[in-house]
């Protein structure tokens, strides 16, 4: 199928644990929550969702794929946000398997039965870190979330297994002079505008809406 057909966004929850090359992982795999890999959910028919979890840090990541292009962001969590977080965005021309780099990033991902499994490597690692993912509840406020602000960009990955679990999201702000920022949930509910949080600068709290991340056409 191709990227260009429809929409798929992706979050999980991520421990990510350091692999070695050609090792197998450990991984755990989340259970599809009623989802079937050939059908389009959610509000918008061209929209799917999956839930991604990598073994090894506290952090998360999300994906977007669309019209042949794809939004990676890996969010380091409240001990590694400065160390782990990196967008990454290009072509995906193949709806099936993507690759992208930069700055000394690369990740790599392919369906595989039904599910995706890849691999993300940061600059100074000499190993890879391993995802396996499968489909979320479409109808849950799970997924990844960005918005340019003055002070530089944020992204969000809401997770949430099941409409009827509370969502947690975690969040990174890389600003524009270097450096990163924690983004705190206000309200983790997605709501017409988006997800509501804030980033304490040093100047004071700031709060805005975070709204979902779209490829650029």
């Amino acid at each position: 199928m191709r990227g260009d057909a429809f929409r798929i966004s992706l979050c999980a929850a991520m421990n990510l644990r350091p692999l070695a090359l050609g090792l197998v992982s450990s991984a755990l795999f989340l259970p599809a929550c009623g989802a079937s890999s050939d059908v389009a959910l959610g509000n918008d028919p061209a929209v799917r969702r999956e839930r991604w979890r990598l073994n090894g840090t506290d952090g998360r990541v999300g994906i977007v794929l669309q019209y042949g292009k794809v939004n990676f962001f890996s969010c380091g969590g409240p001990a590694t946000y400065a160390s782990h977080t990196k967008w990454l965005r290009g072509d995906a021309p193949d709806y099936d398997r993507f690759s992208l780099a930069a700055d000394g990033w690369s990740v790599t991902a392919e369906r595989v039965a039904g599910h995706w499994s890849g691999r993300l490597r940061r600059p100074a690692d000499t190993t890879d870190l391993t995802f396996d993912a499968y489909y979320v509840d479409p109808y849950t406020s799970a997924g990844l979330y960005e918005s340019t602000q003055p002070e530089g960009l944020a992204g969000v990955v809401v997770f949430q297994r099941t409409k009827s679990d509370p969502a947690t999201a975690l969040g990174s702000f890389k600003l524009v002079g270097g450096g990163f920022m924690q983004v705190l949930p206000v309200r983790t509910a997605r709501e017409a505008a988006g997800i509501f949080v804030e980033v304490p600068f040093a100047g004071g709290t700031k709060q805005f809406y975070v709204q979902q991340s779209l490829v650029a056409r």
